[in-house]
């Protein structure tokens, strides 16, 4: 068994699951997209400011975020579309910046980082808006593969590559789930 796999601790198989959980579910579920979407969001930052704390404390925090976004997404359904697209695209430019870009043209200013976070967010809020079924599967299939690859440890290129197949196979098994079978009828 690869060595990154044994390393796995139960803060990372609770976010490959729930990744799973998105990348199968995530446009029927809308809610727990956002749900999700709030715990990777919570994990990340808890792994920014807590570096060498508990996984436990990371988990906590990322669950109260995970609720609220649950919470936002069954309550307040609009105002938490255009939220979610807003963090979602933002985390989306976030991770595009900060993984991808930074490393490929070697940035050295933290603030392009943030500029593609900020064009991330204004382009998941009017997509939110204006093609939220279409959206929903893509942000989920997204969230799903990026939650699930980032726990896996396999390095920059590996990772990108595991998001991008990842991404597909959402996108494919979320756009199929939803199509009515064909009748008797129609096939005449």
């Amino acid at each position: 068994m690869p060595s990154y796999l044994t390393q796995l601790t139960a803060t990372d198989g609770l976010a490959l699951l729930l990744g799973l959980a998105l990348l199968i579910f995530g446009r029927r579920l809308y809610w727990l997209v956002l749900g999700g979407l709030g715990f990777y969001l919570g994990l990340s930052l808890a792994g920014q400011l807590m570096k060498g704390s508990t996984s436990g404390m990371e988990l906590g925090i990322a669950f109260l975020c995970g609720v609220l976004g649950a919470w936002l997404a069954i309550w307040a359904q609009k105002a938490a579309i255009g939220l979610g697209g807003f963090l979602l695209g933002g985390a989306g430019g976030f991770w595009l910046a900060a993984s991808v870009l930074a490393p490929a043209l070697q940035w050295r200013l933290e603030i392009g980082i943030w500029i593609v976070a900020a064009v991330g967010a204004i382009v998941g809020v009017f997509l939110g808006a204006m093609l939220f079924e279409a959206t929903l599967i893509f942000v989920s299939s997204l969230m799903g593969a990026a939650l699930m690859a980032s726990r896996t440890g396999l390095g920059h290129p590996r990772e990108l590559w595991l998001v991008l197949i990842l991404l597909c196979l959402g996108i494919l098994i979320q756009s199929r789930r939803g199509q009515p079978e064909p009748t008797a009828q129609e096939d005449s």
